[in-house]
């Protein structure tokens, strides 16, 4: 039997978790996975994260232009 979430119930079970694990891509091409709090799920389900702009997760995002969810583009704000 398989169970089948709506994009509703799992945006509940992110909402009462709070934090996920952010994987990117460093320099060496290797996977990075660390804790991050979950800012904001906007109407779209897309998850935003909020850290420094000189942050090592910002160069790791930046330098290969994707998390690897790739859900969308990514905006980097200074």
């Amino acid at each position: 039997m398989s169970h089948h979430l709506s994009a509703e119930d799992i945006i509940e079970k992110i909402d009462s978790i709070g934090t996920c694990m952010f994987t990117t891509v460093d320099p060496m091409r290797r996977l990075v996975s660390r804790p991050m709090a979950v800012s904001h799920i906007d109407a779209d389900h897309r998850l935003w994260f909020f850290t420094p702009a000189d942050s090592e997760k910002t160069d790791d995002v930046l330098g290969e232009g994707r998390g690897t969810g790739e859900a969308g583009p990514l905006l980097h704000l200074r």
